[in-house]
């Protein structure tokens, strides 16, 4: 967070940005303040106290220093102006950065002194003012360190990043007094430097062992390429042909380019720069590959050519067309649109369709002037479009930039697969294209009306979102938003209600009674499960796509707000049983165990799926006792057996989709253990679990209803086996989710039933 002033990230930042960044750093993120960053976020912000003009003064909302921050260190400060900065002397705790000189300069220009700072435990000085300071404060603290839950956070009331050679001439020539501030830095530029680097990694960053040397890389050699025949020794005759080409040089308007051949020998051009030349004016060295040979890739390890032409002669069906057909690569380049835009006269005489990308771009071009090194991988790419003059020209050209925009995007709604029009997960990305070639990604916020929300979504919609923000993070835990779970929960219990009010005849009212009050602990209980898994796993869910989002895991919720939450949650549940016969107490009772341990399960053996299929069958028990039935264990336990096979299946397939991040974690499942026959053994159980479900509908007397409707159960969920594809996210969400629609029409059958014995049909 840079220096300026603290008021205006007050403003934007306040409640959820704030939010946000506390919570990004406690869980393992790094917050670096300068200055005004520092006052930001000291616990309060003490600035210029009884000086009418400057003034600011009260608490902050991120606190990550526990005191707080007062300023000006040094007086004479002015807003937009160097007046009151100064070149700082600092003490440095060598104990702590030892690879420091114990005295550095710093530039400075209005920062504080963290006060009280040998009063915090966990508060380290890195440096101290060195000079008399205009506040008062013993410890004279100008660079802290303290950790904050698994972050780190680093505050400083100097300057450690300003350096010299970053200012143009005219910012300093005609003022005395920031002359001798600079000419002080300069000299003490290197223990500076080492200083910052100190401090970086105390941050846990990595940082580049060489600090006097440049940060840009140096540019290196373009190579030119293409599996079409001839093609690159003639694009190679025609430049030499109409270019004025002096010693293989070339000066083009913006750059200064060396053209050869494979034959030549590796123009060797002195790129040693210093820290005040510019890496971006070095001399282009342009190697056309005439022989028609692809690079190894050893030449270029961050770019495989041979594969890229591979394929793209497969996606074209072997008949390769222009685009993309004669390709520059460099691993380290300026930019790859300002190389072809900015020199007309070489770029006259490239063929339409020329492509050229690099791994790294050391002066990225975007919108206002902005440049960057972009990091490598990001594979910056320019296509050269040649479109002959006409009237028509303009709107031809935005016609094509919006067609490339169309093309990326399908590119990253595809990512990753192999069959055109199939996606492997990223299909669903809500991607929008701003014409004519802006491509964005909605906020969470925005898109929570997908038709396919699944459970890898971490948003939250409906009347949930509509909820105080500081209470949905709870309702989470709960997995409120994902009902999925908790109908799974509740079907089984409705089946065991409706078959025991069959054998009993129990009035209607009854029955609904008890579904009313099983529907609210379904809610609360599973809630309850979810709560204990998310404690029990918050050390291994942040390896796992689908569950690093999750409140504890995230930081929005602290461990013992989880576990007072728990209690509601139980109490709650305990409401609930208390509303039932005593039977269900003891009973229910009796399941808590099992909810406790399903967490354990996954770490120490690879059938957790058995657990937590126990605690979802206990509702085939429960229902008896809650309608005032006595527990028939003859039709109970095969019903509890039946549901725990159904449970043991679906939870396999959800299971399939973890399994890659599951292996990184250590997690264990029957998806793992079966893997491969995952498939044959599910059928397998669907059959067993058919036969258990005939034999608990014979021992209660079900009537026809009971048998049809579990025929066709049976018969979707053993299509739901031969569709799934289980190395497919998507499709083991939908089928997962397909067995709601399952366990309905299991209970269709059985209401029927007991429907027809009311009216006295059966």
């Amino acid at each position: 967070m840079p220096g300026g002033a603290d008021l205006p990230y007050c403003n934007i930042l306040n409640g959820v940005g704030n939010r946000k960044i506390s919570n990004y750093v406690k869980q393992g993120g790094a917050y670096l303040g300068f200055c005004a960053g520092a006052y930001f976020a000291s616990t309060r912000c003490e600035f210029e106290i009884g000086n009418l003009n400057l003034e600011v003064s009260g608490p902050r909302e991120l606190a990550f220093y526990p005191d707080a921050k007062r300023g000006c260190a040094f007086k004479g400060f002015q807003y937009e102006s160097h007046a009151g900065s100064r070149a700082v002397k600092l003490s440095v705790n060598t104990s702590v950065l030892s690879d420091v000189p114990s005295n550095v300069y710093n530039y400075y220009n209005g920062g504080g002194v963290f006060i009280n700072a040998s009063k915090y435990k966990d508060v380290e000085v890195l440096a101290r003012y060195d000079e008399r300071i205009d506040v008062e404060d013993i410890d004279k603290a100008a660079v802290v360190f303290r950790k904050v839950g698994k972050g780190r956070v680093l505050l400083t009331g100097t300057h450690p990043e300003f350096s010299y050679n970053l200012l143009k001439p005219f910012e300093h020539e005609h003022d005395e007094h920031f002359t001798g501030v600079i000419e002080t830095l300069k000299e003490k530029d290197h223990d500076r430097k080492l200083f910052t680097k100190a401090c970086l990694k105390k941050l846990g960053l990595r940082v580049s062992e060489n600090i006097d040397g440049s940060a840009m890389p140096n540019v290196t050699p373009l190579i030119v390429v293409s599996p079409v025949e001839n093609s690159i020794g003639e694009i190679y005759d025609n430049l030499k042909t109409n270019l004025d080409i002096k010693n293989d040089f070339f000066k083009d308007n913006n750059d200064t380019f060396v053209f050869q051949d494979e034959s030549n020998e590796e123009y060797h051009i002195e790129n040693e720069h210093t820290e005040e030349e510019d890496p971006t004016q070095a001399t282009k060295h342009v190697k056309f590959m005439t022989s028609g040979t692809i690079p190894a890739s050893k030449t270029t390890p961050y770019f495989n050519m041979t594969k890229y032409f591979d394929h793209l002669k497969e996606l074209s069906s072997g008949n390769i067309g222009k685009y993309g057909s004669v390709l520059g690569y460099a691993e380290v380049t300026t930019s790859t649109n300002t190389i072809l835009e900015k020199n007309p006269n070489w770029l006259e005489h490239l063929p339409s369709g020329f492509t050229l990308t690099a791994t790294t771009q050391i002066a990225g071009r975007g919108r206002g002037g902005n440049v960057w090194i972009n990091p490598r991988g990001v594979l910056a790419t320019s296509i050269l479009f040649k479109i002959p003059q006409s009237a028509k020209s303009s709107s031809s050209v935005v016609t094509m930039q919006y067609l490339c925009g169309l093309a990326l995007i399908e590119a990253i709604l595809g990512y990753g697969s192999v069959e055109s029009g199939k996606g492997i997960g990223y299909e669903d990305m809500p991607l929008r294209l701003k014409w004519p070639n802006d491509i964005y990604i909605l906020k969470p916020e925005f898109f929570n009306s997908l038709q396919d929300k699944n459970d890898i979504s971490n948003t939250v919609e409906g009347w949930l979102s509509k909820l105080p923000e500081k209470w949905i993070p709870y309702f989470e835990l709960m997995r409120v938003e994902k009902p999925v779970g908790t109908w799974l929960l509740l079907i089984p219990s409705m089946w065991g209600i409706t078959m025991a009010s069959y054998s009993i005849h129990a009035p209607l009212t009854t029955t609904l009674t008890a579904i009313g009050l099983f529907s609210v602990g379904a809610v609360i209980m599973r809630g309850a499960g979810c709560t204990i898994n998310d404690i029990w796993d918050r050390n291994l869910d942040n390896q796992v796509a689908r569950t690093m989002e999750r409140p504890i895991t995230s930081g929005r919720v602290t461990v013992p707000q989880a576990v007072g939450w728990l209690g509601v949650q139980c109490f709650a549940g305990l409401g609930v049983l208390l509303s039932l016969p005593i039977e269900c107490f003891y009973l229910g009772a009796l399941s808590l165990p099992f909810v406790a341990a399903y967490p354990l399960f996954k770490r120490f053996t690879y059938y957790p799926q058995a657990m937590l299929s126990i605690c979802y069958s206990w509702g085939c028990l429960l229902g008896f006792p809650a309608v005032g039935a006595p527990l028939d264990l003859m039709v109970a336990v095969p019903l509890f057996i039946s549901n725990w096979i159904w449970c043991m299946t679906y939870d396999t397939i959800y299971a399939h989709q973890d399994k890659k991040f599951d292996i990184h974690a250590g997690i264990k499942s029957t998806a793992l253990a079966w893997g491969d026959k995952s498939k044959p053994i599910l059928k397998g159980l669907t059959i067993a679990q058919a036969g258990f479900y005939t034999l608990a509908g014979v021992m209660n007397s079900m009537g026809p209803g009971f048998y049809i409707a579990g025929a066709v159960a049976i018969g979707r969920l053993y299509n739901q086996l031969v569709k799934v594809d289980l190395d497919d996210q998507k499709s083991c969400w939908k089928a997962f989710t397909s067995n709601i629609g399952t366990g309905f029409v299991f209970l269709f059958g059985i209401a029927a039933d007991y429907v027809l014995l009311l009216l006295g049909i059966l």
